[in-house]
């Protein structure tokens, strides 16, 4: 049995903490006390109500807002926050940890990146692994306090660790109860460059500001959403994208190959996915207003960063910049400030050779043993599986 902490009670945390549960793994759900959601719904019935893909009710073993209480046996803590969140609740995660845990994050965002420069300042960081899920593996909502409907399930979903050869013993020991099939990426760098929210949410949002500043309009945000003419600017996007990561020599996929990863279908053009995608239209899913995630999330936490790598390595960003420079007119928010900037990934004052140096071990070449650097892992002898992806 696998002891975990699911930390957020949202309808992600809801859906993961439910499918674990039946696995077979001890949950712990833990709701922060300021955002407790349907906390108190789950804990007077001892468990969560399913619905669709799992239609059953299913028992959790602890429903708490004592953070304390959640980790304190929890071989891992899965992280199920919006990105904007993953700092502060890493922060009071900190005097909790414990040696040879592992934290999670789902929808990660370069989370992993955030929370080293933390650790750092603790001396925890040779204990602690931290692993990056490119997206949350459900497509599901929670439209009451303690039901939640899973109506899809990933194929497939991209990881990637901290240090970067510790993923393989992971994905060992969660493969047969996590809810897709994991594709390990070299690093998390090379993974948060390849996460396709960014490319999927904030383009269609800000080109459909007007209908949906109104916060009235119900639409199919994506069939309904998507024009030639947007689809054309994502196409640019996912261009510039995949430019900046070659140039950092990371591994690099094309936005159509990644979904078609995940969703196990192929389409000849980004119109034509969001038009046709069943997982993406089986529900409206458009976003009540510009200050939602799409935005708060998805700009500030992968374009912004996107962006700044751009700037690094002088590749010209047009697209890329203008849309951030929108949302952060629409928002009142300068999002190249306040966002997920080079600054606050600790990547900011590091030659290329350096940055990757940092994203594989955790620390820089003065700071690591020969051993470190041939087995690539900080705390136990080398992984003997290579640490490259094996997205087709």
């Amino acid at each position: 049995m696998i002891n975990v902490a699911i930390i957020g009670c949202g309808h992600g945390g809801q859906a993961l903490a439910a499918d674990l549960s039946q696995k077979g793994c001890k949950v712990s759900l833990y709701a922060h006390p300021d955002h407790p959601g349907g906390i108190a719904a789950i804990a007077k019935a001892r468990g969560i109500q399913g619905k669709g893909l799992i239609n059953q009710f299913v028992p959790i073993a602890r429903v708490t807002t004592d953070l304390q209480q959640a980790m304190e046996q929890s071989e891992y803590i899965f992280l199920v926050l919006p990105s904007y969140a993953h700092e502060a609740m890493f922060i009071e995660m900190l005097p909790y940890l414990k040696p040879g845990q592992t934290v999670i994050t789902l929808a990660a965002n370069f989370a992993s990146l955030s929370y080293l420069k933390l650790l750092e300042k603790t001396g925890k960081m040779a204990d602690i692994d931290m692993i990056d899920i490119a997206s949350l593996p459900y497509v599901c909502r929670s439209d009451n306090a303690g039901t939640v409907e899973i109506i899809a399930v990933k194929k497939k979903l991209a990881v990637a660790s901290i240090p970067a050869a510790a993923i393989h013993k992971h994905i060992r020991k969660l493969g047969p109860v996590f809810p897709c099939q994991m594709i390990t990426y070299q690093d998390v760098l090379s993974l948060g460059m390849n996460i396709t929210s960014g490319m999927t949410h904030p383009a269609i949002t800000l080109l459909n500001a007007g209908r949906i500043g109104k916060g009235k309009e119900v639409f199919y945000f994506y069939k309904d959403g998507i024009t030639p003419e947007i689809a054309s600017v994502i196409e640019r996007l996912d261009a510039e994208r995949l430019r900046i990561g070659q140039r950092l020599g990371l591994e690099m996929y094309e936005y159509l190959d990644l979904m078609a990863e995940y969703y196990g279908t192929r389409y000849e053009s980004v119109y034509q996915f969001f038009r046709e995608s069943p997982a993406h239209n089986a529900l409206p899913l458009c976003p009540s207003s510009l200050q939602e995630r799409y935005i708060t999330q998805d700009v500030a936490g992968l374009m912004v960063p996107w962006y700044g790598l751009g700037k690094l390595v002088h590749s010209e960003s047009f697209v890329m910049g203008n849309l951030i420079n929108i949302a952060s007119l629409l928002n009142n928010t300068n999002y190249l400030r306040t966002g997920l900037n080079l600054a606050r990934l600790n990547l900011h004052d590091k030659t290329i050779e350096e940055i990757m140096q940092y994203v594989t071990y955790g620390r820089l070449s003065a700071s690591l043993s020969p051993y470190d650097i041939c087995s690539g892992h900080l705390k136990q002898p080398a992984c003997q599986t290579t640490c490259f992806g094996n997205v087709a």
